[in-house]
């Protein structure tokens, strides 16, 4: 990069940081205030935090090295998210309102026991830190052509420090911030990419690949998978829990919905006329840093790279908040709701930032795999939470037996079949067979224990 690049690229790291230090002058009195942001977001700023938390560097690099291999017909993956975001507006964003707690796991203390809460909270914990560490991977990926001599892992830990940086002490205010111009500067930074990979010219044509992962099965596995997972989103439910009224809620994810499709379609489209105009590359994983670094003019190069880190801050600083959320709720080290000053926030987000940049260096390789794989113990919880919601007759044994086999079963699709195929047997297959398991026992224990099971079963929210 030039002196040009390099100073858009500054110029819009300290217009984020002056935000964010304005966002960090706020006082929070307590933890609940420095996770939940007083819990009074309105429509557009929930909206854009939501947009800004799902759309991350992981899905970024992974989709468009599909855009790279499958063309245009790779923008089907984006639909996915367009369902998955709309089940969840749909079924559970005015239920998850209304619960107003303190994580996505302490749902699963009050609703049933608190043992199982604790079982909810190890796996969305687990499956969280596989997410951020694939989120600072994929970042590194992006980043490392802008210091080509220093080595993925101090590339990754600079950008993580640098993300701490900027929120850790304004907590979810700061995030929000942080989340509205990322999500403004974004709507310019999409177009602007299809826009330039038109004008590539790097040889003949060159055909797609017919890569086996684009079936029309695999696109709608990821369809029940996302809206099986997506309801238990922990970054998800602590926004929520942010919002002003469930109709704030509502609204907002609604409209996220229809965002993240678009955005994620344009990265795809990208991607994919790189490989129309003739560009070989040795690694599709490198069409985005590729694209950026050779498509984009000057000031638009550098302000993109600062995009880039921003689009990956926003959602590791997101999925930090919410792990620290599980950490600190009830039934897990024992505070409840509002208890604990905010200094125990900021102390347990540099722990979980120090997780993910040890699962980034030691276990992500191939990055959209490892999404994937992390959705596996997330989909388990399905059936509990949404009969949780929508079904009083359902107990503890039978949350857990569902828990149990959804576990099972998507871990052995995943070690059973291939790469290509695995995803399709678990969501067709294993995440059913989850829920048959689940209502199966609530019948029996219905059917043998009389109305004392439906008394021990009743809604622990009552008393919450």
């Amino acid at each position: 990069m030039g002196i040009a690049d390099w100073s858009a690229m500054l110029g819009v790291l300290v217009l984020v940081a002056l935000i964010n230090w304005r966002g960090q002058r706020s006082k929070q009195d307590s933890v609940g205030d420095y996770l939940f942001a007083g819990r009074n977001t309105g429509v557009f700023a929930l909206m854009a935090t939501l947009v800004m938390t799902e759309l991350n560097t992981s899905t970024m690099v992974g989709f468009a090295t599909l855009g790279y291999l499958d063309g245009y017909r790779a923008i089907s993956l984006a639909s996915v998210f367009l369902f998955g975001l709309l089940f969840y507006s749909l079924v559970v964003a005015r239920r998850w309102k209304r619960y107003d707690g303190f994580s996505v796991s302490g749902y699963f203390s009050d609703r049933y026991h608190p043992m199982l809460g604790q079982l909810a909270a190890l796996v969305l914990f687990v499956a969280m830190a596989g997410f951020s560490a694939n989120y600072i991977k994929s970042l590194a990926l992006l980043m490392q052509p802008l210091f080509p001599s220093v080595s993925l892992p101090l590339v990754s830990a600079l950008f993580s420090i640098l993300v701490l940086a900027l929120v850790l002490r304004g907590g979810l205010r700061a995030i929000i911030g942080f989340d509205r111009l990322s999500f403004l500067l974004v709507l310019l930074f999409v177009p602007a990419l299809y826009y330039f990979s038109r004008q590539l010219g790097g040889g003949a044509e060159l055909p797609p690949i017919q890569f086996g992962h684009l079936s029309s099965q695999f696109v709608w596995s990821l369809v029940i998978i996302t809206c099986m997972t997506y309801i238990l989103a922990p970054w998800y439910g602590q926004k929520i829990f942010a919002a002003h009224r469930e109709r704030t809620a509502l609204w907002a994810m609604l409209i996220c919905s229809v965002f993240v499709f678009l955005l994620y379609a344009g990265i795809i489209a990208a991607a994919a006329e790189v490989r129309r105009q003739g560009v070989v590359l040795a690694d599709p994983q490198q069409v985005i840093p590729y694209l950026v670094a050779n498509g984009l003019p000057p000031y638009i190069r550098g302000a993109s790279y600062a995009l880039l880190f921003c689009i990956a801050a926003t959602t590791l600083a997101g999925v930090w908040s919410a792990m620290v959320s599980i950490i600190l709720g009830p039934g897990v080290l024992g505070t409840h709701r509002q208890q604990g000053s905010s200094s125990t926030g900021m102390l347990w987000t540099l722990g979980c930032a120090l997780l993910s940049w040890l699962g980034a260096t030691f276990f992500v390789d191939h990055i959209l795999d490892k999404m994937i794989l992390m959705n596996i113990p997330i989909s388990a919880l399905a059936f509990s939470l949404l009969a949780g919601f929508y079904w009083k007759r359902v107990s503890t044994p039978s949350a857990l037996v569902s828990i149990l086999v959804g576990l099972i079963g998507g871990f052995y699709c995943y070690f059973a079949y291939s790469e290509a195929t695995y995803s399709w047997y678990w969501a067709v297959y294993a995440i059913p067979a989850s829920f048959i398991a689940g209502a199966v026992w609530t019948w029996l224990s219905g059917y043998f224990g009389g109305s004392s099971v439906q008394q021990e079963v009743s809604c622990r929210l009552e008393g919450k």
